[in-house]
């Protein structure tokens, strides 16, 4: 006896539009290898509720526009789960600006009260240190 399989057809698709990204565009991006040094030592630091900014000349020639790197410890997120939401939260925030960020390279390095607010108050807190 032929057994019922339910067509592809039938199945609805679903398209899942999340409110965060998890990657910024190439040139955006800060190579935290090779740059994670230089940021510390030529680097200012601000210091806000949620998160340390520090903030460094670019070390191109000719900078085209902000990079961004996000310095997570085991501190901050134990898990996979925490960090990888850490950095979508933190990652949709400044994709929402971008265009209006100074040109600088940036670490953010979130603290550990980030897990537990809201998105809003992450994005007041972070918006004003990128803008100092």
């Amino acid at each position: 006896m032929p057994v019922a399989t339910p067509s592809r057809d039938v199945v609805p698709k679903v398209e899942l539009n999340y409110p965060y990204k998890m990657a910024l565009p190439r040139v955006n991006r800060l190579p935290l290898r090779t740059e994670r040094e230089r940021i510390n030592a030529e680097g200012k630091a601000v210091y806000g509720r949620y998160f340390t900014v520090l903030k460094a000349q670019s070390s191109s020639n000719s900078p085209i526009c902000a990079r961004f790197g996000i310095l997570l410890s085991k501190k901050t997120a134990k898990s996979a789960v925490d960090s990888n939401l850490i950095r979508r939260r933190t990652l949709g925030i400044i994709s929402g600006v971008l265009s209006s960020i100074p040109v600088f390279d940036y670490l953010i390095i979130p603290k550990n009260s980030v897990l537990a607010c809201s998105s809003p108050e992450l994005m007041t807190d972070l918006y004003t240190l990128l803008g100092k």
